[in-house]
């Protein structure tokens, strides 16, 4: 069982069951899926179609009731108002030709027409002489009586206070109420003559013919229906007739119905639990306009799911007989095309155990058969293959064998051949590296030499530029020393100038003296002329104190002039000497660039010589460096050869031994 489990065949029929299982179950269920939502939503279209239909009728019986009411009103508004008989009689021939309504009347406002007085307590009238005519049809008998409770109730009141609040013609459906056990309502319509309220007209409607109607509908068995006016009380219960104008807050589906009616009185269908039936119902809701009532309708859900579960059980049926014979078709098919890749896989399996000696019995030409044949041309191939292999196997184990005793030759050679390049290179190497070091050093004097050379004619030009500087440097000092005597000279004249300018002040002092002492004797005429005397006399004083200052400067420049002549003689006397050595100086740096000349060439030959020898131990070492490398490239091929050369003993002795392994055709 395990073998079969993991054999190509069970895979095979597995894996395509498995994705058949998986596309039914899904096409199935989205099938039914969809099936389900359709007949759901098909069952609720139609409950919907059918308290569409009910409220429909209903809405058309209320507009059929306010329209006889209207017609009693116009009548009178236009033709028959304050001719009371032809009324009386009018309304008895409407509730002949409408046997469905219980009674037609009109009723006036008190002397509307102007006539009570004339109609008290005649026929047809009370005391009062009010106009209020009403025929009753009870069991096909009619019964003329008067009206009661006009100024308190709906029918009457309630259409004149609508009248007077909004001006306008408003007909008036009632709540339900029961008379003499017959549940009715009344349909009212104002009379208006010359824009004023003048009575009502209206007739009042036996509910048993709705109540009827609804019973026989019945689209369903469980169908049941409540009609609800707009104060919410019941009119019509098709199940319950104890709820009759009780509110619908009063019962125990409240809850439901509030529900439903959230809606603004749209059509609408939900799914609910009846607490009452303890069961879940659909409860649909449609408004009916004229007279503001609603419908409700309530089907039992295992009704409606039956016939719909009756349908998916046999799509469900279907399905899995579908499944079992396309499950039996794929196993029939598999198999017929399994068997012969069982025969080819087995076939395989003794090939690859080496058995060659296989023979395939070919059945068919189909697919299956050229496969059959494909593989028994293959192991006839193979069993030829297999022999030339064996033959060929046996001469390159006898090539390995000396080839590798000749590899191992030429690997000593090599060696031996290595060992000496080796040497040869490094000699080479060496020679080449002093030769560059010579060579470097040559060019490393000959570029002294130069330098050397360019050194000491540039010394020569520094040193004539020298020479000069130092003979301009004299002739300067020369003029310097030739300034300070002039300087000195004409401090010398300062001198003489200050001498006179102290005099004159000595001589101004004394006079501005004299002058205070002429003023002093004028008294008080000579007090602004002793001013200026004073004033003199500072002027003098002041005078004399900047004269000996000047005095003193001058005297200390003379002696700086004279202690700068001496200097200048001292650094002229030094020029002069340093002249001399310049000169001596630069005759020895133009011998010296002389020879440096001479020595130069004498440099660049060797050097040439030394840069021919460095390029010629460069080539050599270069050619004995490839030589070395090439010699170990092939030591290392050599080696390579060796191990591949083993390697390929031991692959053709294990060849060998795996070739002997199969059995082969004679």
């Amino acid at each position: 069982m395990l073998l079969f489990k993991k054999s190509f065949r069970f895979k095979l029929v597995f894996i395509i069951i498995s994705v058949f299982v998986v596309i039914l179950f899904i096409n199935s269920y989205l099938i039914t899926r969809s099936m389900y939502d359709q007949l759901i939503k098909s069952s609720k279209e139609n409950i919907l179609a059918n308290i569409s239909s009910a409220a429909n009728e209903i809405d058309n019986s209320n507009i059929a009731a306010v329209n006889i009411a209207k017609t009693i009103a116009i009548s009178q508004s236009h033709a028959l108002f304050g001719k009371r008989v032809e009324t009386i009689n009018f309304l008895r021939n409407l509730l002949e030709d409408y046997p469905g309504y219980y009674d037609s009347y009109v009723i006036y406002e008190p002397n509307a027409d102007g006539q009570d007085d004339k109609y008290r307590k005649t026929e047809w009238h009370d005391s009062s002489g009010r106009f209020n005519a009403v025929w009753n049809s009870v069991n096909g008998r009619f019964e003329y009586v008067h009206g009661v409770g006009m100024e308190t109730s709906l029918y009457y009141d309630g259409v004149k206070k609508d009248y007077e609040a909004n001006r306008k013609e408003n007909f008036m459906i009632t709540e339900p109420y029961i008379y003499e056990g017959i549940m009715m309502v009344e349909q009212t319509y104002p009379i208006i003559v010359d824009g004023k309220f003048c009575g009502v007209g209206g007739v009042d409607r036996k509910l048993k013919d709705l109540t009827d109607f609804l019973v026989n509908l019945n689209p369903y068995n469980s169908a049941d229906f409540l009609l609800v006016s707009r104060t919410k009380k019941i009119i019509v219960c098709t199940n319950d007739n104890s709820l009759l104008t009780k509110n619908i807050t009063d019962i125990e589906q409240k809850d439901i119905l509030a529900n439903l009616e959230k809606n603004e009185y749209s059509e609408k269908i939900s799914r609910f639990y009846d607490p009452k039936e303890k069961k879940d119902f659909y409860f649909a809701v449609a408004p009916i306009k004229t007279g503001n009532w609603t419908l409700f309708m309530r089907v039992a859900v295992d009704e409606l799911m039956a016939p719909i579960y009756r349908t998916l059980y046999t799509v469900l049926i279907l399905s899995v007989i579908f499944f079992i014979i396309l499950a039996a078709v794929l196993i029939w098919i598999v198999n017929s095309i399994t068997k012969p890749i069982v025969i080819a896989s087995d076939i395989a399996q003794r090939v690859a155990a080496g058995d060659l000696t296989v023979k395939v019995d070919i059945k068919s030409k189909n697919e299956a058969g050229k496969l059959l044949g494909a593989i028994q041309f293959m192991t006839d191939s193979l069993n030829s293959l297999i022999t030339q292999v064996q033959k060929t196997v046996l001469h390159l184990a006898l090539s390995c064998n000396e080839m590798y005793s000749s590899i191992r030759e030429l690997q000593k050679v090599v060696k031996e051949e290595t060992s000496f390049s080796e040497e040869v290179l490094i000699s080479s190497r060496q020679i080449s590296t002093t030769s560059v070091a010579l060579a470097f050093t040559m060019n490393h004097v000959s570029g002294l030499s130069e330098k050397a050379k360019e050194s000491a004619q540039v010394s020569s030009v520094y040193l004539k530029q020298m020479e000069n500087a130092v003979s301009d440097m004299s002739e300067a000092t020369g003029t310097i020393s030739r300034f300070f005597d002039s300087l000195n000279s004409k401090a010398s004249s300062i001198t003489s100038i200050i001498e006179t300018i102290q005099k004159i002040s000595d001589m101004t002092n004394i006079l501005s003296l004299n002058a205070s002492i002429e003023a002093e004797k004028a008294g008080e005429y000579g007090r602004g002329f002793a001013v200026v005397a004073r004033e003199i006399r500072k002027l003098a004083d002041q005078t004399s104190v900047e004269t000996l200052n000047i005095q003193n400067i001058v005297e200390d420049m003379q002696s700086t002039v004279r202690s700068g002549v001496m200097e200048m003689d001292k650094f002229t006397n030094i020029v002069k000497h340093s002249i001399n050595e310049i000169i001596k100086v630069n005759v020895q740096i133009e011998q010296i660039v002389e020879h440096v000349k001479v020595l130069t060439p004498k440099f660049n030959e060797v050097n040439e010589g030394m840069q021919m020898q460095q390029t010629g131990a460069h080539h050599i070492t270069e050619s004995m460096t490839k030589l070395t490398n090439g010699i170990k490239l092939i030591q290392t091929g050599l080696e390579e050869f060796v191990t591949v050369t083993d390697e390929l003993k031991v692959n053709s002795t294990v060849l060998q031994t795996e070739v002997d392994n199969f059995k082969l055709k004679e």
